[in-house]
């Protein structure tokens, strides 16, 4: 049995030294496992390999497939040494990884969210959103809010869960509509928008009594342009109301997101071209601009605060294989994370508040404010999304239709 150890191997024979490179200073591409203990001679066998191209099912807790696929050597490291390699400080592998599947549909880039420590919800390809328990590994629920007969509005996105009660749900469904799914009641009502744009994002804002809305789409022909929109709804006893709305520069809103008082909105839109955007701050009372910020890049995949109630607070900001923090002030770079060997590794993250640590999709668990490592864990293959778990700890989805839970 072969069980995924260690993510930085000091130990790595110098002739393969030189094959370690390093895509952002903070994950090495080499991976060391330790995979048995000799008794007599107090041996450990250690197997090297580059990082992300084992052969092995990365979605099982233990390798059942070692193959030779991006394989390097073996050597052997005495046991007292293996021990002081995990005395030394660097960020060990503490999270446990736990998977199960929630269909065998084809569900294309599902999201994810968490509805408690032991329920979350999946919204995906097919139409459906799930509720699925993890300590049973089954559905309690799955109800679909795509267009009634067809295949329109099912493309979902940008999940967003209700903060202060978790008891309502709401989905872009880069359709004519947002879906807002009651838990308690088991439906789903459509907030339409008055700007009758394709709903690309939504957010609700952290007491739970506005949603916000973000409009728009990148078109294949050039006569078909919509308007990047920004829409605000208030969301009082479980019925969303029209409340106003902003135009953003470029076509599409990507991504939405709150600040911890509700005072603001960050906004990330792009560009025609999808090469380029804007990340816009909005007062959330009247919709007015306070900053807008240029990007080098387009289609952003999440949007977050970070040091949510600081004077100095910074936006993260995930595209697929770059992970970037900004400061909220100017838009200047505060740090980054960029997976150029593997970008699809790198796709998502999830921000754990209450232990002021961020986890990224690639495995590594960074300080939010320094981007320094502060742990790791054995990353999800095909992982499209992630979330933090309440009580600690993280959950994933994948393109397979499986959810992980780190812990």
């Amino acid at each position: 049995q072969l069980v995924p150890y260690y993510r930085y191997p000091h130990f790595c024979p110098l002739e393969l030294r030189p094959k370690v490179s390093r895509s952002s200073g903070a994950f090495p591409v080499v991976f060391a496992v330790k995979v048995f203990a000799v008794s007599r001679s107090s041996l450990c066998q250690i197997w090297f390999w580059q990082f992300g191209r084992p052969g092995f099912s990365s979605d099982s807790d233990t390798m059942d497939s070692f193959g030779t696929r991006g394989f390097l050597t073996r050597g052997f490291l005495p046991s007292a040494a293996w021990s002081d390699l995990e005395n030394r400080g660097e960020p060990p592998m503490s999270l446990e990884k736990k998977c199960a599947r929630y269909t065998a549909d084809f569900v294309g880039y599902p999201s994810i969210g968490a509805l408690d420590r032991y329920n979350c919800v999946i919204a995906d390809w097919t139409g459906h959103l799930t509720i699925f328990n993890l300590i049973s590994k089954q559905q309690v629920a799955r109800i679909f809010v795509g267009a009634e007969g067809g295949y329109g509005c099912c493309t979902l996105r940008s999940l967003s869960v209700e903060p202060s009660q978790s008891r309502f749900v709401a989905v872009a469904t880069k359709g004519g509509y947002a879906a807002i799914f009651d838990l308690d009641r088991q439906t789903f009502q459509r907030a339409v928008p008055e700007n009758e744009g394709t709903v690309n994002a939504v957010a609700f804002s952290p007491e739970g009594q506005q949603l916000a809305i973000g409009l728009g789409f990148y078109p294949l022909d050039a006569n078909r342009v919509q308007p990047a929109l920004v829409e605000l709804w208030s969301f009082e006893e479980g019925k969303p109301k029209y409340a106003g709305f902003v135009a953003l520069p470029g076509v599409c809103v990507d991504a939405l997101a709150w600040g911890l008082n509700g005072d603001e909105i960050a906004c990330a839109s792009g560009l025609i071209g999808q090469k380029s955007g804007f990340i816009a701050r909005l007062d959330a009372s009247t919709l007015r601009p306070l900053a807008f910020f240029e990007t080098s890049w387009a289609m952003t995949n999440r949007l977050a605060y970070l040091s949510l109630d600081d004077a100095d607070s910074h936006l993260a900001v995930i595209t697929n294989g770059a992970f970037r923090v900004l400061r909220s002030k100017d838009g200047g770079p505060a740090w980054e994370v960029v997976e150029e060997d593997l970008p699809e590794l790198l796709c998502d993250f999830a921000l754990d508040p209450d232990n002021e640590e961020v986890a990224l999709s690639s495995g590594g668990v960074l300080d939010p404010t320094t981007g320094e490592p502060k742990d790791s864990f054995m990353f999800m293959k095909e992982c499209t999304a992630m979330a933090h778990r309440p009580g600690g700890g993280y959950l994933g989805v994948s393109k397979k239709g499986r959810v992980c839970a780190w812990e």
